[in-house]
């Protein structure tokens, strides 16, 4: 948001227009305006003034649009708007390039809000916000792995999967996503795959403590205890106050016959839950 600064005398601001874009306020004027030399501040000012509005937010149209082209000029001759190096050709993009970076905005925002839903049990309303946020931004990856998120919290398992296999042809290096995919993998049983994706997902971020551990519990359910103590031991050495990771490891030990050790880790699992309780 840009705040208005009203400037005494400015003058009324017929015939331009004020473009909000990310890079800030840009100016296009008439002939008039031009020849009037009006400060770019006080046309500014003058525009707001006129309008009744205190700030201006990304992508705002302000002004008498019949009056000029709805474009911002070039910039790349290395003058400002009205001068003889800016009077170039003038350029759309700018003007689109704005629009896009508003909507990947309201996509973000959509995500933030459906998220919270999610979290709250509103699996419908965040479904919506997903979808709403998917149709703003096709490119946000993010967007696309929460609507899979929110048709494996339906059970939806098999549909979250085509949601999670989009989302990583979108942006290949999602950790989140390869998570997520894993995790609806062990929910079906793949759990040759599951281990494929937390592989992929701590390969990309080394230090991603879930990864170790839901990358453990596949191991252990496919009955490869070697493999599950050590994912466990790597996330413990990352996260060493998370009772989970003892507690698996135990049972991994267990089924290894290793009693003493399956013990110990039980005994931490267990003193780890009651601070946490306090």
């Amino acid at each position: 948001m840009i705040a208005a600064a009203g400037l005494a005398g400015a003058g009324p601001a017929c015939g331009m227009v004020i473009l909000c874009d990310g890079d800030g306020l840009r100016l296009i004027t008439t002939a008039h305006h031009r020849q009037g030399k009006i400060a770019y501040e006080q046309a500014v000012a003058a525009a707001v003034l006129e309008q009744g509005r205190r700030s201006l937010e990304v992508g705002d149209l302000i002004g008498h649009i019949s009056d000029v082209q709805r474009t911002v000029p070039a910039t790349s001759a290395g003058g400002p708007p009205g001068s003889a190096a800016g009077q170039g050709q003038a350029s759309a993009r700018p003007a689109r390039a704005s629009v896009q970076k508003d909507r990947a905005a309201q996509a973000v925002r959509l995500c933030n809000r459906g998220l919270l839903q999610l979290q709250s049990g509103k699996v419908e309303e965040a479904i919506n916000a997903f979808e709403e946020a998917m149709k703003l931004n096709p490119a946000d990856s993010r967007a696309v792995m929460l609507r899979g998120v929110a048709a494996a919290r339906q059970g939806e398992h098999l549909s979250a999967l085509q949601y999670y296999n989009r989302a990583l042809e979108i942006d290949p290096g999602s950790v989140e996503a390869y998570q997520s995919r894993g995790l609806t993998m062990m929910k079906l049983e793949r759990l040759a795959e599951a281990v494929e994706d937390f592989s992929k997902a701590v390969t990309l971020n080394p230090k991603f403590e879930e990864g170790y551990v839901r990358r453990g519990l596949a191991y252990g359910r496919m009955g490869e205890y070697v493999k599950a103590v050590a994912d466990n031991t790597a996330a413990i050495a990352l996260n060493p106050k998370n009772p989970l990771s003892y507690n698996n490891r135990a049972a991994a030990y267990t089924a290894m016959g290793e009693t003493a050790k399956a013990a110990a880790d039980l005994e931490v699992s267990r003193k780890l839950e009651a601070a946490t309780k306090k």
